[in-house]
């Protein structure tokens, strides 16, 4: 798969690259559409709903870089739609102590579908509090029927961990088989690694974890 990508990418323009990847996406959704059983779309039409999917992506673009604001804008980039992005992220607190786990789900305009804080106990270390961190995110995605998810969190080892199907030989290895079985659930998804300042909010959620001793939707 990555030496198919990797021939696209030496053969297509930028913009070809893009168009392609996003007819995939969508012959994919179309292609778990008929295995749950929901209703597929007219397969002629595709084409020309991926290339309006990408102009309004692109364009979305534009408004956001042109926005004035007094803190430096944020590089955090909506979800095509009919997909939802999910950020996690988790926090640590010594008085007292305990774990504090945020996330948030948004919709390709970038509004708020829901948004989640909960307290927990204190974790080992900064690793498996991101790794909680998912697993509870994709539980609560899953209880409120979200299924086609973009999936950022921004510890790079966690989230190369939960990419990696089928080595389960960490310290984190039960956790993990918990997310993928989670992940297996959803009809379509993708994992990403991202800069911490592009994980604001999902962080602040998790901090603000500390000051509740129930969870908060």
């Amino acid at each position: 798969m990555l030496h198919f990508l990797e021939c696209l990418m030496e053969r297509l323009k930028l913009e070809e690259l893009e168009l392609f990847l996003v007819q995939a996406w969508f012959v994919w959704h179309q292609r778990n559409c008929v295995v749950h059983g929901e209703r597929v779309q007219d397969s002629v039409l595709l084409n020309k709903r991926a290339v309006e999917y990408l102009e309004d992506f692109r364009n979305a673009q534009v408004r956001l870089d042109v926005v004035p604001s007094l803190r430096a804008p944020s590089r955090w980039q909506p979800p095509l739609a009919p997909s939802y992005k999910l950020n996690f992220d988790g926090a640590l607190f010594l008085d007292p102590p305990a774990s504090g786990y945020g996330m948030i789900i948004r919709n390709d305009k970038g509004e708020v579908m829901t948004a989640y804080s909960v307290q927990g106990p204190l974790a080992a270390d900064s690793g498996e509090m991101e790794i909680l961190a998912c697993c509870y995110a994709l539980e609560f995605a899953l209880d409120l029927s979200f299924h086609d998810l973009f999936i950022e969190g921004d510890n790079a080892s966690v989230m190369r961990s939960i990419a990696d199907f089928g080595n389960y030989s960490s310290r984190f290895g039960h956790i993990l088989l918990d997310i993928h079985a989670s992940l297996s659930r959803l009809s379509w998804f993708t994992v990403s690694h991202i800069h911490k300042e592009d994980n604001f909010v999902a962080h602040s959620l998790a901090r603000y974890a500390r000051l509740v001793s129930h969870d908060v939707v």
